[in-house]
């Protein structure tokens, strides 16, 4: 550790080195000028510096360094001969000075000063370093979701380009569903890229702008839906928010294909049983998130009026892939309970943990 000490009296820099040197390495200056080309080439991690000095005081030289941003962060301590004189030493304060010792200097006094200066200057670079490795960071992780969002949007827009190259129902519907499902991912890094903080993300906004998506989407296919969010401000992080979102994605798209009745009728719209298309019932989906009484836990509800799951379908040996995504993804991914309920149209229920 270095110290600057500056006195216009060469006995009081002697006497000061001499208690410094056993721990710090000294350098000094007999008047302002010099501390502050000192201050410059060296840049000491501590300035001791006489008040009353001729030509250049104390508080002019605080100020030129404090105006220069290669000394700016040097911090300074005050030696004054008046122990009283209070508008002195609050002058210094003022101007930036750290701490002040009065004269004549107490050997333990100025070694007590000095380390708990020193302590604190430590202490604030630590943070500043923090911060700036912190900022680095978050730029790197906003560049790596940006990119990430933009790499998945070109997978969405080849498999639209695929989906022109053949007529087949199958085919599209598989297609489609692919790109809903990458879109579910891509809109979370969309989100992060759009965020402050990139390690979590409001549950509220992602579904309601992921379901009100896949809403707009079957317009077209499926008669009007309603759309319920009920979510308390919650934020998740990335790890769990991505598979809660496919599991949305997957459930909500079945329920727009099935659960609901077609707009037109046609050969498709006769697979729909009789009481799906009750004109006297508004169509709705409801997506709620809640923390239990469970410290760390959470129960997503998902749910329709629809025609409800036939119960001769068993969700977790069922050949359709998004209903085989919808149990993997909560038992395996979440590690969470899920259970189906068919008694008014079709609801989900799963309970999960998640540590912020």
């Amino acid at each position: 550790m270095k110290i600057l000490v500056v006195d216009d009296k060469p006995d009081n820099v002697e006497l000061l080195s001499q208690i410094l040197e056993d721990d710090y390495d000294v350098i000094s200056a007999y008047n302002g000028a010099d501390c502050i080309e000192l201050a410059k080439e060296q840049h000491p991690d501590l300035i001791l510096l006489d008040v009353m000095m001729p030509i250049l005081n104390g508080y002019d030289v605080l100020e030129i360094l404090q105006e220069d941003e290669s000394t700016s962060d040097i911090p300074v301590i005050f030696l004054t001969a008046e122990y009283n004189d209070t508008d002195r030493i609050d002058r210094g304060l003022e101007t930036g000075a750290v701490d002040y010792i009065t004269k004549p200097i107490q050997d333990e006094v100025l070694l007590a000063r000095i380390r708990s200066v020193i302590r604190i200057k430590k202490a604030e670079d630590e943070v500043s370093e923090h911060k700036i490795s912190l900022k680095e960071k978050e730029v790197l992780l906003s560049e790596i979701h940006h990119r990430v969002k933009n790499n998945m949007q070109i997978i969405i827009s080849m498999l639209r380009l695929q989906s022109g190259l053949t007529e087949d129902k199958i085919v599209l519907d598989i297609l489609s569903e692919s790109q809903d499902r990458i879109h579910a991912m891509a809109l979370v890094h969309d989100q992060l890229y759009e965020s402050k903080n990139l390690a979590t993300i409001n549950f509220n906004d992602y579904i309601s702008k992921l379901a009100g998506g896949l809403i707009y989407s079957y317009r077209e296919r499926t008669s009007t839906v309603t759309m319920n969010v009920e979510v308390a401000s919650i934020l998740l992080d990335v790890s769990t928010i991505i598979p809660i979102g496919l599991i949305v994605n997957e459930m909500v798209t079945n329920t727009m294909k099935y659960a609901f009745p077609l707009k037109d009728l046609s050969e498709e719209r006769k697979i729909v049983p009789p009481q799906a298309v009750s004109e006297k019932r508004a169509n709705e989906i409801k997506i709620a998130l809640k923390q239990t009484e469970i410290k760390g836990e959470y129960e997503l509800l998902v749910s329709d009026n629809g025609v409800g799951i036939p119960e001769g379908i068993d969700i977790r040996t069922a050949k359709t892939l998004g209903l085989r995504l919808i149990t993997m993804l909560a038992e395996r991914q979440l590690s969470g309970k899920m259970e189906l309920n068919r008694d008014k149209g079709t609801e989900y229920r799963i309970k999960f943990f998640c540590n912020k």
